[in-house]
């Protein structure tokens, strides 16, 4: 004989489920989470020459559901250029920093990093992204 479920048990088990997973996502965003993806690295000039003014532009995400705060390094053929810049961004939401550069004739690796001034809150795999620009002579 097959033994059913009551459907009170069934409830209390299907509630459980529905709390734990909630209690997971919960403590996931409240972790903080600052991040940035090549989509959010733009150039003023998307094909500079040489001497010309380019703006750098670096959108930086906050992937939680608290206010963080931060710094964005900019490197430029693995040199920092310019100074840290710092960012505050509201839960859920974006803020952005640019830097202008003349770069010379070639090609050039412009790195971004997120430096979270919580690291041991954050997740470290979308802190940082590489894009090329070529600089023609």
């Amino acid at each position: 004989m097959k033994k059913l479920i009551s459907l009170g048990t069934l409830t209390a088990f299907a509630f459980s489920l529905l709390t734990f997973n909630f209690s997971l996502l919960t403590f996931a965003a409240a972790n903080g989470d600052l991040a940035i993806n090549e989509a959010n690295i733009k150039f003023s000039v998307a094909q500079p020459l040489e001497g010309q003014n380019n703006r750098i532009y670096a959108t930086v995400s906050n992937n939680s559901n608290q206010d963080l705060l931060g710094v964005v390094r900019l490197l430029i053929d693995g040199k920092q250029h310019g100074a840290d810049m710092p960012v505050s961004v509201f839960a859920g939401a974006n803020d952005g920093v640019f830097i202008n550069w003349q770069g010379a004739p070639g090609n050039h690796v412009v790195d971004v990093v997120v430096i979270p001034w919580e690291p041991d809150i954050d997740d470290p795999s979308n802190n940082k992204i590489s894009t090329k620009i070529y600089v023609t002579p």
